[in-house]
């Protein structure tokens, strides 16, 4: 048995990495909103974890096209449907939207025996691997940094190496993350001189979080992602390209389309044999540095620059994406024209999937 669940606040339990934490209540009411989302990818006969059995039929009844057996078990119920398993029990697997030390404890706190979830070593690995700062360990292995076509983000642990990367390497136009954040929160745009609120947040994040990463600023044609899976065998496939768009760093939407279409418009701007070069760089590379200790999606944030050249590697998402999910609602049969798939907030989070025959990417629709 496959048991799902969506934790949203993942990014944020890497940076405090504790048991407990209590995230930002609008996270906690995205992962509430949003719990019965796993049920997009899940497979017949799965379990999806959520706060309200009830709502969550309701919402996945909304989505058109979505017809599958899937099985909603709240929370508290999950010891209970343990107990019935028996001994079948030992043959669950644990899929959520990432892996880390809150979600671990929150699930032994549910009933799941802590053998069946990864160990400390693992969530370790998990957490340094999905820290901006270890991205650099991959831009190493590709040719567009090694050649200086695109510059080199670097690590700080202080304000004045900041300030010194800010000036003397970006040319005053700096893009500055903490190590882990959810999307857009964790980024901070520095064009000029830098403001004393900008280093008041950075001296926080270093302290909080032991450095920051300051990284050129790129004005960007689109933002594209490339999905893949790594498996227990340390092999490493590539599921698809995800295009998207963002707003200051957060995330607003994924286009759905065919794999077919989404090359074309790669190759309207230039960029598909980078690409295709890319992609099999960070497969070889990636599947070296994960061997096994890490099962599951994960993503490869990139960006198409002016001139018909790519930037490989803006960060990893060692975890299950946004990009992930538009794959998987791709069908050729029932959606022949593209669609936007996005999550909107009206006083509740809304999963909402938009049919359009216009040119999304051309003309940012999104």
């Amino acid at each position: 048995m496959r048991i799902h669940i969506f934790n949203p606040e993942h990014d944020i339990a890497l940076s405090m990495n504790a048991d407990r934490f209590t995230p930002p209540h609008n996270v906690r009411q995205l992962r509430s909103d949003m719990a019965f989302l796993p049920s997009l990818w899940a497979e017949e006969g799965d379990v999806v974890i959520v706060d309200d059995v009830d709502g969550a039929r309701e919402r996945l009844r909304h989505i058109k096209g979505i017809n599958k057996d899937v099985r909603f078990v709240a929370n508290y119920g999950v010891r209970s449907m343990l107990a019935s398993l028996g001994e079948y029990s030992r043959e669950i697997e644990i899929l959520p939207w990432g892996w880390d030390r809150t979600l671990v404890s929150e699930l032994v706190r549910m009933g799941i025996p802590r053998d069946l979830l990864p160990s400390e070593q693992a969530l370790s690995f998990i957490r340094c691997l999905s820290g901006r700062q270890w991205a650099n360990n991959l831009r190493l292995f590709l040719p567009q940094y090694e050649d200086g076509m695109i510059q080199m983000p670097q690590t700080c642990q202080s304000v004045t190496e900041v300030e010194e990367c800010h000036k003397q390497l970006f040319s005053c136009h700096s893009v500055i993350k903490s190590p882990w954040s959810c999307s857009g929160r964790g980024v901070r745009y520095a064009m000029g001189e830098m403001s004393s609120e900008l280093t008041g947040w950075m001296n926080n994040v270093i302290r909080q979080q032991g450095c920051v990463v300051c990284e050129p600023y790129y004005d960007k044609v689109s933002d594209l992602a490339v999905e893949l899976y790594s498996h227990r065998d340390g092999s490493v496939s590539f599921e698809g390209i995800s295009l998207f768009c963002t707003a200051n760093g957060a995330y607003i939407g994924n286009i759905v389309l065919s794999e077919e279409e989404k090359w074309d418009n790669i190759r309207r701007w230039g960029v598909e044999d980078d690409l295709r070069d890319a992609i099999e760089l960070i497969r070889t590379y990636m599947s070296e540095a994960i061997h096994g200790e890490y099962i599951g999606p994960f993503g490869v944030d990139m960006m198409v620059l002016p001139g018909k050249t790519i930037c490989p590697c803006v960060e990893i998402n060692l975890r299950r994406t946004m990009g992930h999910v538009a794959l998987s609602l791709y069908d050729k049969d029932n959606y022949p024209q593209q669609r936007i798939m996005r999550i909107d907030f009206s006083g509740k989070y809304h999963f909402r999937i938009k049919e359009t025959m216009d040119n999304v990417i051309n003309n940012s629709l999104i």
